[in-house]
This record gives C-alpha cells, sequence and structure tokens, in this order.
C-alpha cells in the first residue's frame, strides 16, 4: 500500500464522524413481532394435515406416568382422525391426580358418585401393578383342565 494513502487514512481514522453534515442517513430498523405468525404457521399446518375442530369440549386431562395431570379448561382442540393426531390449545395447569380425579369421575359417573368419593384415599392409589391390593377370593379360582371329549386339531385334520 502507498504511504500517502496509509498517512491519509491513519488521519481520516481519528476524525470518524456519525452524524451531521455529509454523513449518511441510517433509518431506524423496525423489527416486527412474529407472535402472531406463529400462530398463522400453526393453524396452516393443522389445516394442511386436515385437522377439524371439534366443539363443546369444556376440559381436556392428560395424565403423566409420575401422577401429574396436565389440565385444560375449555380449550380448542382439533384433530385428524387418519393420522391419529390431537392438537390442544389453552391454558395448562399443572395438578395432581388427587385434586383432579374426584372432578373427573363425578363429571362423567353424576353428583350422587361425586358423593361417594369422600370414603376412597387418593393418596395409596397407584398408577402401577406393583403395589396393587391382592383380591379377596383369588386363589379360589379353579385351574382350568383339559377337556377330554374335544378331538385335537390334528386328528381333525385327517
Amino acid at each position: 500500500m502507498n504511504q500517502a494513502k496509509l498517512a491519509k487514512l491513519q488521519k481520516m481514522k481519528g476524525q470518524v464522524r456519525t452524524g451531521g453534515k455529509g454523513s449518511v442517513r441510517r433509518r431506524k430498523k423496525v423489527r416486527r413481532k412474529n407472535a402472531g405468525n406463529d400462530q398463522k404457521k400453526l393453524q396452516m399446518t393443522l389445516k394442511r394435515l386436515g385437522c377439524n375442530y371439534i366443539p363443546n369440549i369444556d376440559e381436556v386431562n392428560l395424565i403423566k406416568d409420575d401422577g401429574h395431570v396436565i389440565q385444560f379448561k375449555n380449550p380448542n382442540v382439533q384433530t385428524a382422525v387418519q393420522s391419529n393426531l390431537f392438537a390442544v390449545q389453552g391454558n395448562a395447569q399443572e395438578k395432581t391426580l388427587q385434586e383432579v380425579l374426584p372432578g373427573i369421575l363425578g363429571g362423567n359417573f353424576g353428583s350422587d358418585f361425586g358423593a361417594d368419593l369422600g370414603d376412597i384415599d387418593f393418596q395409596n392409589i397407584a398408577l402401577g401393578d406393583d403395589d396393587m391390593p391382592e383380591l379377596e377370593g383369588a386363589d379360589d379360582m379353579p385351574e382350568l383342565e383339559e377337556a377330554e371329549d374335544v378331538p385335537a386339531l390334528e386328528e381333525v385334520d385327517e
């Protein structure tokens, strides 16, 4: 590089202007919020998959393995039955199974059934079969025996 040009650039380095006469005008770049765009993209994708809106759903409960429930009150539910797809939109609350179970059973089986639930100890309800109590009289079941008068399958083919 030429020494004259280098000296000129060094001199201009200290005189950098960000405003005033002869400087380039920079306009403020406006950033748009894309929260609405995400919702539109989701709706377009669901429409492309063939999802249909299901009206009149009051509550959706998703029960997790750890005993907690994700509960949606008055959600928007869309489904595509052929692809086994369910889309649930709304405000979600995480609750324990003990809080939600009386409302679920009482709402589905009537108010009489909900009153009887006060006797049940929901703390001891297990999600697996490991802690399930043995049924009374389960040992009294007779063993299955082979019938002697029924011909075997091989004998029928001959």
